[in-house]
């Protein structure tokens, strides 16, 4: 288990050096900064002068196994007088400050699809706000891509934004899953405003309108041909 552990990493930035692979326990594998250079975040220029080391765990996958990596993270100093940032801790592609990998937050998002993330991160043995965190890192990359366009279904709701009846209408696609817009407003005044980004052919593109205000389907129905 360790050697497939240490040969799938696939990481270009980082040495694994030791694997502890306990029963009934996520696999730890220890890992350092592959190279000796280091580019200061502020200047972008490159430094070798370190300063200490600091341990810091991440959950990341290796294909489908779920693993902890254990990381030797160097303080490198800049070297460059006219910077003003004067140490920075070495960084690594795909890791940010959180506590999982962005491979490994794709991989439990595609595993949370149609499913409780409670249950998810129970067979997995994470925490469930990192399941969280994944569905709506993954949402919203594809709400970006859909952002305006309209599908076959579109569903019309009322979210409140605050509790002093601050309210706002959300146009959204089911099928795709993703949001199309947000408007100010919960009257027909909002779906005519909608109506109108759009003209007459991409209109008929919708087949089915779903809303919880029947008063609100003329505003559609009224303006979509």
């Amino acid at each position: 288990m360790a050697d497939r552990i240490n040969l799938s990493l696939r990481r270009a930035d980082m040495v694994a050096f030791r694997t502890i692979d306990e029963e009934g326990r996520r696999p730890v594998v220890h890992v350092t900064g592959r190279h000796v250079v280091a580019l200061c975040p502020s200047c972008r220029r490159p430094s070798v002068t370190t300063n200490g080391t600091r341990w810091r765990e991440v959950i990341d996958v290796v294909r489908t196994l779920v693993i902890t990596l254990s990381i030797c993270v160097r303080r490198f100093v800049c070297e460059w007088e006219d910077c003003e940032q004067r140490t920075f801790d070495e960084r690594f592609c795909g890791i940010g400050r959180g506590g999982a990998s962005e491979r490994a937050l794709s991989f439990f998002a595609d595993l949370a699809r149609g499913r409780a993330t409670r249950a998810v991160a129970r067979d997995l043995g994470v925490p469930e706000h990192y399941l969280r965190l994944a569905v709506a890192s993954k949402r919203s990359v594809a709400n970006e891509r859909c952002r305006g366009r309209l599908g076959a279904h579109l569903a019309i709701d009322e979210a409140s934004l605050e509790k002093g009846f601050i309210y706002a209408t959300i146009f959204s696609d089911p099928g795709r899953g993703v949001v199309i817009d947000v408007g100010p407003g919960r009257d027909g005044a909002v779906v005519w405003a909608f109506c109108g980004f759009y003209s007459a052919e991409e209109r008929k593109q919708v087949t089915v309108v779903t809303m919880d205000d029947d008063g609100r389907v003329g505003s559609w129905r009224g303006d979509e041909r």
